[in-house]
């Protein structure tokens, strides 16, 4: 059975009556006049008028033909047998496109190897078949650009060889649409066009507005070969929370892993096992016997302060690229404070406080007066604590604000006896802080001022060994306020400490990357007598580092594969010379940008393109200055795929011809994919013979005109 690659020039075949009626058009009425003396040739004139007819009707015959084998040969006729398609000039020049999926859910297990190593070596098969005049479209999703230039065979092969799993940057809609797209552009007659995936629904669609594209129709073959008949088991680490709200040296990070389990089948314990620095921490396992997500604690230990790589690992199943999770930690080896005070006394208790933490030296302190704040470079210090806010403005605010937003931590203490309201009030206002009222709030000596503590606030976390001994302790509190300014937070402050009047005495508040705590008195035996209270010293510890502790974990999850900016702590210029040491050992340069909070580290998408811990770190004398994780996005582990209708569905949308189309599983097309390629491909030389016989009808033609002239 004939098939047409070029069908529209069928139109054409009219033209075949164009030599008919030309005929009739020609045809003239004879007069008739008698003659007596030529009846004896009359029926000599029957006999050459009869022969005449015929040799008319001949012409007019190999004419029609002529011009209707003509068109039949730019019409591209396909004949299906591959022996006449050899004889009649073998395959003819093919415009092939090729998308072969390399995300990372094709890194699933097929039999001794994965399904991305069977997807390649189908698509060094395909190549087989094609001549060395072919053109090759090659795309995988982790393109982030459009092909515009074909390949020849040789060419993609070795492209293909080399291709690894990679994230995924574009859909395989897009890469589709694009390639039918080149593909009805194409300069040879044959287009084909194979996709080669294990069709998973997340990563197959996209939000790309779908019209009918009329050259699609022009497409000879579109093959979808899928990688994904067998059921998959498979349980994914999805996210990984640090539940330790402050972290402090020597003390243990607890982890809430989820674990989600994509099989309808309970599957077996999975063993999560939980590293730091490359050192077994922790183990737990996990089921999905009750319910597809999984939640698990893990507790480690860090050995020693600095930056820590975290690693998640879930016992191996058919998805190996969503069975690790990592995070970065970074406890410090030692904080630098700044204390600014006009009054040294107003300062004792807490400058007690933090030398009697338990490591010599661990909170680098220095003093000032507050009058030199202003002149004072802020951005070596962690932590700036202010004893008494009486010379605090606008303008001092402003400088408050950015040292805040840069991910400075600042503990401000205000004064009772406050002189100048207003001034006080337009410095916490540029902090984002409430307002002092216009009174003071004095509570008698007597009375029981401090309200309840609770247990569950972060800055009380771990200074009691256990909840039990907490709450009892913070029920029992007995200290008294002699003295606090009556201030009223925000809404965006949570209160921790208060008076039994309700009155905040003390509240916190997240600002831009950094922290704020505010006191509503002085640390002093003259304003309450907390800071006697052994509380006091182990309180101003976890707000110091709640305060750091902006720094110390990842905010949000870095996706692999995604360009991000990510910021630079302790980094003053954009000038400074620094490179990125990723996962497996090898070194980019970034570039950074200045921004008004910071300065930022530009991750391109390539350069953030695997899972693992990535190092930031001086060209020059090679210092670590930052560490960073970067996990795999969590869609990559779901294993829902399309389904065949919205496969043929797409196409449609697409302009394909429906028996263009041939949707296949790797089974079915293993054995027989290059007979059925060679099939599709054969007698493309069959347009020769019609111009042959084209050109015989015509030169047949021209001789019988010329006998037909000769004789008359």
């Amino acid at each position: 059975m004939l098939t047409f690659l070029n069908p529209a020039v069928l139109i054409a075949l009219s033209a075949a009556l164009v030599p008919v009626l030309i005929h009739f058009l020609n045809i003239r009425r004879r007069k008739t006049i008698q003659f007596s003396s030529l009846l004896l040739l009359e029926e000599i004139e029957r006999s050459a008028l009869r022969k005449f007819k015929i040799n008319q009707i001949l012409l007019l015959l190999l004419r029609s033909l002529a011009v209707f084998f003509i068109v039949l040969a730019f019409a591209k006729p396909l004949l299906p047998d591959v022996m006449w398609g050899s004889m009649l000039g073998g395959k003819q020049k093919t415009t092939l496109a090729l998308v072969i999926d390399n995300s990372h859910s094709m890194d699933t297990r097929w039999q001794q190897s994965s399904r991305f190593a069977e997807a390649k070596r189908l698509a060094l098969r395909v190549l087989s078949q094609s001549s060395p005049s072919d053109e090759v479209f090659l795309t995988y999703p982790s393109m982030n650009t459009q092909v515009e230039t074909p390949l020849n065979p040789d060419h993609a092969q070795k492209v293909i060889s080399k291709l690894s799993l990679k994230p995924q940057q574009r859909s395989i809609q897009t890469l589709l649409k694009e390639n039918l797209e080149k593909l009805g552009e194409a300069r040879h007659f044959n287009r084909e066009c194979y996709v080669i995936s294990d069709f998973q629904q997340s990563s197959f669609f996209s939000k790309d507005t779908l019209k009918q594209n009329e050259d699609s129709k022009r497409i000879h073959r579109l093959f979808f070969i899928r990688l994904n008949q067998n059921q998959t088991d498979n349980a994914s680490i999805v996210k990984a929370n640090v539940r330790t709200k402050i972290l402090e040296p020597e003390k243990p990070i607890r982890l809430q892993t989820s674990v989600d389990f994509f099989s309808q089948n309970p599957l077996k314990k999975r063993l999560l096992t939980l590293r730091l620095n490359d050192k077994f921490k922790d183990e737990a396992a996990v089921s999905n016997q009750t319910s597809t997500r999984v939640n698990a604690m893990l507790s480690a230990k860090p050995s020693n302060p600095g930056f820590i790589t975290g690693h998640i690992e879930l016992e191996a199943d058919d998805y190996l690229h969503d069975n690790s999770f990592w995070f970065v930690s970074n406890i410090p080896k030692q904080i630098k404070i700044l204390v600014a005070s006009d009054n040294p006394k107003e300062a004792l208790f807490l400058k007690a406080a933090l030398s009697s933490y338990a490591k010599p030296n661990f909170f680098s302190t220095k003093h000032i007066r507050t009058q030199d704040l202003q002149s004072k470079s802020l951005r070596e210090y962690d932590v700036l604590i202010l004893v008494g806010m009486n010379k605090c403005d606008a303008m001092m605010g402003e400088k408050l604000m950015r040292f805040v937003e840069r991910g400075g931590g600042l503990m401000a203490f205000l004064s009772p006896d406050i002189s100048n309201k207003t001034s006080i009030n337009a410095c916490l206002s540029k902090l984002g802080l409430g307002k002092v009222q216009s009174k003071t709030t004095i509570q008698q000596s007597g009375s029981r001022t401090l309200d309840r503590l609770s247990a569950n606030e972060a800055l009380f976390e771990g200074i009691m060994k256990s909840q039990k001994l907490a709450k009892k302790t913070f029920k029992t509190i007995e200290d008294k306020v002699y003295k606090a300014a009556g201030y009223k937070k925000t809404f965006q402050e949570t209160q921790f400490l208060s008076v039994l009047n309700g009155n905040a005495l003390a509240t916190r508040k997240q600002s831009g990357k950094g922290r704020i705590i505010l006191w509503a008195t002085l640390p002093t035996l003259q304003h309450t007598t907390f800071v006697i209270n052994p509380l006091f010293s182990p309180l101003i510890f976890q707000s110091v580092f709640w305060m750091v502790s902006s720094n110390q974990v990842d905010k949000s999850p870095i996706v692999a594969g995604k360009s991000t900016q990510i910021q630079m702590p302790g980094l003053r210029t954009a000038s400074q010379q620094l490179e990125l040491i990723k996962p497996n050992g090898e070194a980019v340069l970034p570039t950074l940008i200045s921004k008004n909070d910071g300065i930022y580290l530009n991750a391109e998408s390539n350069m953030i393109d695997e899972a693992g811990a990535y190092s930031v770190r001086h060209k020059i004398d090679l210092t670590e200055i930052y560490r960073f994780a970067v996990n795999m996005p969590v869609s990559e582990s779901d294993t829902n795929t399309v389904s065949d209708t919205s496969l043929v569905k797409l196409s449609e949308r697409f302009g394909v011809e429906p028996s263009n189309l041939r949707i296949a599983t790797h089974s079915e097309i293993k054995k027989g994919l290059e007979s059925e390629i060679a099939n599709s491909r054969s007698g493309y030389g069959a347009w020769k013979m019609f111009i042959m016989v084209a050109i015989a009808l015509l030169v047949v033609e021209s001789l019988v005109a010329r006998n037909m002239f000769v004789k008359d």
